[in-house]
């Protein structure tokens, strides 16, 4: 049961402290005014958990944090909790104290769960409801109060499954499946098995002994076929041991044949290579040649042209002043021309007008009278047209100018270009452009003679082998002393091997070496293998047959978990069925006592399980009756007393109160009449089901002339909620 709850800086609320007694205990004020965060107060003074979102919003702005303190009774004894906040909503401090006659003993201190101090679950054994039950059993929200009867069936089961736990039952089963997967991941990881697996090790057992057993049996044969290429070996081993000496002077022999052919073969590599050398030395002269004679004739050609030029630029220069003086007499001729137009054509403009004009005394000055011009304009006409051919006649003779100068100019350009060229390369008349021609007939004859010398060059290396192994006689190249000791060797070598077979040797010799290196390790190997195996298969049946006994053991297990989890912890086991039964038959029970308080024309209502759903059903003095035909306020009545069971269900007949947040909302006036009626008739005191009943309303007018124990106004200030007592 709830004493008291002070608010500091909490929501609205500057500094608000409320006092609840037994009975009905009525909030009311307009929507926003701070009732509704009292319910945010009571469950984070016990919980640490409100509706709000995030705890900042739980500080009043502009404080330096919030304070919230709650004292209520359980089980005959009191209790006081603590929580306080910073201005950011961090939590600063946590206590949880039992009010003894001698002060105040601690009981939590914080929310360091890690460290086994929770003051929440600590507050949550002691009322034997954690924030969401709690939630669900003492706070009816707002439209919900009614919403049982208008729920259907299903829902209505769900919400059951939710009062009784069922949820847990849920858990549960989830965490028994964990279990046993859990117990399923241990075997695994213990022996590489699961108790599924019984069938597979047996037949693995099996097939290991099968493999155990032909293993042992090809064993046999293959150590019989080893000590017959043992044997083979041996002998022919000896037999090479013979004709090894002889085989290194084939080898001797093929050493010093190669040696002196490699000897040969440098001498005329070396010779290819002076040879190739002085190939390319030639035909890089006579490309040298043939591009000096080209660069020659080439200059040739441009000192020659630029020779002509430079003869036509020299007159360039004079002419181009002489045309510059004369544009220059145009150009003023043509503004003067344009000068005159302009004259002409303003008088043009005044010709044929009379303009007015005032006549004064040539004497005395004073006026005499006015006067009038006119002027004709027909011989102005003609001489403008003279200029205009002037003006025309002369811009031809500028363009014509003009085009010669360009002309002039580039001419001049070109001249001065040749001189460039032929100073750069020293060129200053005919007898240097001869002395280029007799350069050249010389080059020409230094290169008619290289071709002839080439072709000698490619008639020696023509004539080399291309391949000295392939030359028969050697005896040509054999010409100094390192040589011809090279050949004497080879033909004593030669002598000696005379009754040498080597492809009777080299024959031997791979027999020998298939025996050594295919055969003898090929069987080894094959002996190794099932050797392996044998051991395996003896070390996998040794492992397995305490596996497959274990396993038996845990297949017996796990199956009567399953049948522990499917039978208890189903929701729709036997357990679970009876905790509904259970709770559907004390719920039934309370609602029918708390009706009979009510004074209806119900004598009771019973809830049942059907499949899926629970069923709401009435009874009065005929019978069943139809929830559809009851009243308003019957409604009401019948959907507080089922509120009222749930509570006592919930709460183990701890809780002693319930919280009804605008419990008037969607109801019509009928409705809200016999709420109130009920709750001032059956809670007076203290004297109902509950001793606590706590209302938050906007609807104040209802409670104008009811009977309650206590009524709290509320009222938003500037300085935040005003609660006052009525």
């Amino acid at each position: 049961m709830l004493e008291k709850v002070q608010l500091d800086n909490f929501v609205s609320h500057k500094s608000t402290t409320l006092n609840f007694d037994q009975g009905v205990t009525v909030f009311i004020g307009r929507n926003g005014s701070g009732k509704s965060s009292v319910i945010d107060a009571i469950t984070f003074a016990l919980y640490g958990q409100h509706t709000r979102g995030h705890n900042r919003n739980l500080v009043r702005r502009g404080s330096e944090g919030s304070m919230v303190q709650l004292s209520f009774k359980a089980d005959s004894k009191r209790y006081q909790t603590t929580r306080t906040l910073d201005a950011r909503g961090s939590l600063t401090g946590a206590k949880l104290e039992q009010i003894t006659d001698t002060g105040f003993e601690t009981i939590a201190h914080g929310e360091r769960r890690q460290m086994g101090e929770a003051m929440s679950v600590e507050a949550g054994n002691i009322i034997g409801l954690d924030y969401d039950r709690l939630r669900v059993a003492a706070v009816v929200q707002q439209g919900e109060l009614d919403a049982i009867l208008k729920s259907k069936p299903s829902e209505f089961k769900e919400l059951i499954n939710t009062l009784i736990g069922i949820d847990r039952l849920d858990k549960a089963f989830q965490n028994m499946r964990d279990v046993l997967d859990s117990f399923e991941s241990l075997l695994r990881n213990r022996t590489g098995y699961d108790y599924k697996d019984i069938a597979n090790v047996e037949q693995k057992i099996e097939q290991e002994r099968n493999k155990r057993e032909e293993s042992s049996r090809e064993l046999v044969k293959l150590n019989s076929e080893m000590r017959k290429f043992r044997d083979e070996e041996k002998s022919k081993r000896e037999r090479l041991e013979v004709l090894e000496p002889l085989s290194r002077k084939v080898k001797e022999l093929e050493e010093k044949k190669a040696l002196l052919v490699k000897y040969i073969e440098n001498k005329v590599k070396e010779l290819q290579g002076t040879l190739t050398k002085e190939l390319v030395r030639m035909e890089k002269q006579q490309g040298d040649l043939e591009k000096e004679i080209n660069r020659i004739q080439k200059l040739a050609i441009d000192a020659k042209k630029n020779l002509k030029q430079l003869s036509i630029g020299s007159t360039a220069e004079s002419e181009r002043r002489l045309v510059e003086k004369q544009l220059s007499i145009l150009e003023q001729e043509l503004q003067d021309c344009e000068s005159k137009i302009g004259r002409l054509k303003g008088l043009i403009e005044h010709a044929n007008k009379i303009e007015p004009a005032e006549a004064k005394c040539p004497v005395c000055g004073s006026l005499v009278g006015k006067i009038t011009v006119q002027i004709d304009s027909k011989h102005i006409r003609i001489e403008l047209k003279k200029m205009e051919k002037v003006k025309e006649d002369t811009n031809l003779q500028i363009k014509k100018l003009t085009l010669q100068k360009e002309t002039l100019v580039s001419e001049q350009a070109i001249a001065n270009r040749a001189v460039e060229f032929l100073h750069s390369y020293d060129i200053k008349n005919a007898d240097d452009l001869a002395k280029l021609t007799r350069e050249i007939v010389e080059k020409k004859a230094e290169l008619s003679k290289l071709p002839k010398e080439a072709e000698y060059i490619r008639e020696q290396l023509a004539n080399l082998p291309a391949n000295i192994n392939e030359v028969t006689d050697l005896s040509g190249f054999i010409d100094d002393e390192y040589s011809k000791e090279l050949e004497r060797k080879i033909l004593d070598l030669q002598k000696d091997l005379i009754v040498f077979n080597q492809e009777e040797f080299e024959d031997l010799k791979s027999q020998h070496d298939e025996l050594v290196r295919i055969k003898i390790p090929s069987i080894e190997r094959k002996i190794g293998k099932f050797v392996e195996i044998n051991e395996q298969a003896s070390k996998e049946i040794e492992s397995l047959t305490p596996i497959q006994e274990e396993l038996k053991k845990a297949y017996l297990y796990a199956n009567l978990l399953e049948k522990i989890r499917n039978g208890v912890y189903n929701r729709d086991g036997s357990v679970a069925m009876s905790l509904r039964s259970w709770a559907l038959k004390m719920i039934s029970q309370k609602a029918s006592d708390y009706i009979a308080m009510f004074g209806l024309n119900v004598l009771r209502v019973e809830l049942t399980e059907k499949a899926r759903d629970v069923l709401v059903t009435c009874y009065g003095p005929r019978g069943a009756i139809d929830v559809e035909s009851l009243s308003g306020g019957e409604k009401v009545a019948i959907a507080l007393a089922l509120r009222l069971g749930m509570a006592y269900v919930m709460g183990h007949g701890k809780l002693d109160f319930i919280i009804l947040d605008e419990p008037t909302t969607h109801l019509d006036e009928e409705r809200r009449r016999s709420l109130v009626r009920i709750i001032t008739e059956a809670f007076r005191a203290g004297l109902g089901p509950l001793s606590q009943i706590i209302i938050i309303t906007h609807d104040a007018e209802i409670f104008e002339d009811a009977d309650v124990d206590s009524i709290y106004r509320f009222a938003m200030t500037a300085d935040g909620t005003s609660v006052t007592r009525l």
